[in-house]
C-alpha cells in the first residue's frame, strides 16, 4: 500500500533525488516550490517513491526499483489511476524503464521520447543575440507583474491564470519565485514564456500564444525577454520537449538552447 508524504517529512526523500538525472520539476516539487504530491510505501523510511507534478500533469519514479513492497503499492495505485484516464510516468533513472516495461506490458502501452535541453553561457552569440524579426508595433513585450495581472483594464487574463496556476497552485507562489513575460496587443495578453519549475537556480521554460497570433515570431520574443531575465539573476533556463513538438524543439535551438539528453516518457491506459 502507498502512503502520501506529509510535507514536512519531504527532506526525507533527498537520498533519492541524487539517484538518477535531476528532473527540475521532481526537485521543485520535494523543495515545495511547486504544486504535486509525493507517495512512498514507507513515510518513516521512504526509500522509493511516486511523485505527481501538478504542471506537467504526470508521474516521476524515484529511488530503489527493486523495492517489492512498493511495486506491490505502485500496482495497485495505477489500476486505481487507470479508471480515471491515462497514467503518464517516467523514471527518474534508467533502472525504472524496464520495471515499467516489464510490469505493464499487458496494458495498453505507449514508449515516447522527451528532449532535454539546456542553456548555457557561450548560448548567448549563437541564439539570444541572433538577428531575429521582432513583434509587430502594436505587440508590446513586457515583463508580467502582480500589478498587471491586476489591473481591471486587462482582458482576457483566463489563460495565463490557468497556466500558472496549473504549476504554481496560487498567483502568489508564482509571483515570489517564477518570472514570466507576454506580449500584449493594447490590453489583452496574447503571447507568455514563463517559469513552469524552479528548483534551485534552474527555471523550466513554458510558451504559451493565442491561436490567432502565432507565427507571427512573439514565442520567441517572450522567450528572449525571460531568457534575459533569468540570466541576469544568475538563474539557468531549461527546456524539455517532444521530438514530435517540431515547433518547440526549432524554438528552442533557435533561442541557442543544446540538446544535452533525452528520457523514456510511457503512456499507460486500461
Amino acid at each position: 500500500m502507498l502512503y502520501e508524504l506529509e510535507t514536512k517529512d519531504y527532506a526525507l526523500l533527498e537520498p533519492l533525488l541524487t539517484s538518477g538525472f535531476q528532473f527540475p520539476e521532481v526537485i521543485a516539487v520535494a523543495d515545495l516550490i511547486n504544486s504535486g504530491w509525493i507517495v512512498t510505501d514507507d513515510p518513516a523510511h521512504p526509500v522509493s517513491a511516486l511523485l505527481w507534478a501538478e504542471g506537467l500533469g504526470g508521474f516521476f519514479l524515484l529511488g530503489d526499483e527493486t523495492n517489492v513492497s512498493f511495486l506491490h503499492g505502485l500496482d495497485r495505485f495505477v489500476h486505481r489511476h487507470l479508471d480515471n484516464g491515462l497514467f503518464e510516468v517516467a523514471g527518474m533513472h534508467e533502472g525504472w524503464n524496464a520495471v515499467i516495461e516489464r510490469r505493464y506490458a499487458r496494458k495498453r502501452m505507449m514508449k515516447s521520447t522527451q528532449l532535454i535541453y539546456k542553456w548555457y553561457e557561450q548560448s548567448r552569440q549563437e541564439g539570444i543575440h541572433a538577428q531575429a524579426d521582432g513583434p509587430a508595433d502594436s505587440v508590446q513585450v513586457v515583463r508580467l507583474t502582480a500589478a498587471l495581472l491586476g489591473s481591471v483594464r486587462m482582458k482576457d487574463l483566463e489563460f495565463v491564470e490557468s497556466e500558472l496556476l496549473g504549476f504554481w497552485g496560487s498567483l502568489h507562489q508564482f509571483m515570489a519565485h517564477g518570472v514570466a513575460y507576454c506580449a500584449m496587443q493594447e490590453e489583452r495578453i496574447v503571447s507568455i514564456c514563463y517559469s513552469g519549475f524552479a528548483a534551485g537556480n534552474t527555471h523550466t521554460l513554458g510558451v504559451k500564444t493565442l491561436e490567432p497570433f502565432r507565427k507571427q515570431g512573439l514565442s520567441y520574443s517572450t522567450a528572449k525577454a525571460c531568457i534575459e531575465e533569468l540570466r541576469s539573476r544568475q538563474l539557468s533556463p531549461y527546456w524539455d520537449c517532444s521530438p514530435c513538438n517540431e515547433a518547440s524543439w526549432r524554438l528552442a535551438e533557435k533561442l541557442g538552447f543544446r540538446r544535452t539528453g533525452e528520457y523514456n516518457l510511457y503512456s499507460i491506459a486500461k
